[in-house]
């Protein structure tokens, strides 16, 4: 019981001493009181101990502090963190720093101070084109940082100064430095003529317009081969059926040599024909993707130019097709990289996409299945599935994490036990500590 008398008189005593502290005023503390409640001058000065000051009524006489800078009356006061907090200028405590060309380029009165990085760090020159020079918080406008101020075909195209392109944008006569490259059959086939289509621009004059694709005609797509002539001959196919086609028919030649009158079967090598491997095996998470090598091998007669991987069907954006051409001997192999990327948010299923080899004499496609799995919200990491113990019992706690939340749980009791007997038998930690020492020390020395 005396024990805990004393513990109430020591917290009795801390409080009366932090309630003497705050009513001795700024004297003590370091800080004044605002008086509570609407006192005017009169009544604020007949109570003893209020101050009137700054059209509010104070417990306590202001001292200089963060509140009142202008009471701070010396740098040292005003300056110090702890105090004032203040800067020091004008022999007055302001609460701003001092404007200077550091902080305020309009007072940077000469090129010196302005351009210097440690000073100013500004620009100095004619922005008013007044015939003075100021300091300016952004670099100068001149032909280097703004086209339209490029006055002549050499600052506009020179690349250390412009780097622009001159010439008559608006189509008025007059020439000006522009960003982008001048339209023309080079960089716009639509600006091409017949003249220049296919030297300048690279394109395919026909319908009257310049194409970036060559005209479809038999000798690119076999469909349009109407007759024998234009199929073998143009098309480079076989004419059977009554319609071209690109692989050579089965011919059964009778051998009447022989008195058996056995039949043998003769394969024509088509001129131009090509054999894709299959694509297969691409199992990709939402979002992934993954770089496909695919082999086409030419089975045809004749090579085979400008072969490129063009993309198809409802999934062609999916395919990143490489921009490279190659031409494929008659017998050889041509190797062509694409990627192929599932877009973030596909739902999980098999998707079918087609890829083509197109040729100048002829094309080949394929079609392959993509196989789209999406990592479910739930799924919990290999290496995340056991975070303590060996295994998980629950979801994200190991079977170590519940050993350690038993022996925790054991202390406490243990703690709350121990606490209890003590009480019971009036005894203390410094009563069990003495006890201890008394029994360590009254042990004989074996010695």
């Amino acid at each position: 019981m005396r024990k805990e008398t004393s513990y109430i008189i020591m917290l009795v005593l801390v409080a009366a001493i932090l309630v003497l502290l705050y009513s001795s005023g700024p004297k003590m503390t370091g800080y004044v009181v605002e008086v509570e409640g609407d006192l005017n001058q009169t009544a604020c000065g007949e109570v003893e101990g209020y101050v009137w000051y700054d059209e509010i009524c104070y417990d306590g006489q202001p001292v200089c502090g963060a509140d009142f800078l202008e009471l701070c009356l010396d740098e040292t006061n005003c300056t110090d963190v702890n105090i004032g907090g203040g800067y020091w200028y004008n022999d007055i405590c302001n609460a701003e720093v001092e404007p200077s060309c550091s902080n305020d380029l309009t007072l940077c009165l000469d090129e010196t101070n302005c351009t210097d990085v440690n000073i100013g760090g500004g620009y100095w020159y004619d922005a008013n084109e007044d015939g003075n020079s100021t300091c300016n918080a952004e670099v100068e406008p001149s032909c280097s940082n703004d086209l339209t101020l490029c006055l002549d075909e050499v600052n506009c195209t020179d690349a250390e100064i412009g780097g622009g392109y001159w010439y008559d944008a608006n189509e008025d006569g007059n020439s000006t430095c522009n960003a982008e490259v001048e339209p023309s059959c080079s960089n716009d086939l639509t600006l091409c003529v017949e003249a220049n289509c296919v030297s300048d621009g690279g394109g395919y004059w026909y319908n009257d317009i310049c194409n970036a694709e060559v005209e479809p005609s038999c000798s690119n797509d076999l469909t349009l081969c109407l007759d024998e002539t234009d199929c073998v001959g143009d098309g480079g196919g076989y004419w059977y059926n009554d319609i071209c086609n690109a692989d050579a028919e089965v011919i059964s030649v009778d051998d009447s040599s022989d008195s058996s009158a056995s039949s043998t079967q003769v394969t024509v090598i088509p001129s131009f024909r090509l054999e894709a491997e299959d694509i297969s095996g691409i199992s990709l998470d939402s979002g992934d993707s993954q770089n496909i090598m695919w082999s086409i091998l030419n089975t045809g007669k004749n090579v085979v130019s400008v072969c490129s991987v063009k993309s198809l069907g409802d999934y062609a954006s999916w395919i990143g097709a490489s921009e490279d051409v190659l031409d494929i001997n008659a017998g050889e192999v041509g190797v062509f990289a694409f990627s192929v990327t599932v877009p973030e948010e596909t739902v999980e299923g098999s998707y079918l996409l087609s890829v083509s080899i197109k040729c100048a004499e002829t094309n080949v496609v394929k079609d392959f299945n993509v196989e789209v799995s999406v990592t479910g919200e739930g799924e919990v990491e290999d290496d995340k599935r056991a975070p303590i113990g060996g295994f998980t019992i629950f979801e994200g706690v190991g079977a170590g994490g519940i050993i350690a939340f038993i022996i925790v749980l054991l202390a406490l009791v243990f703690v709350f036990i121990f606490a209890r007997r003590m009480r019971k038998t009036g005894k203390t930690m410094r009563d069990v500590i003495n006890s201890l020492k008394v029994k360590v020390l009254s042990k004989p020395n074996k010695s």
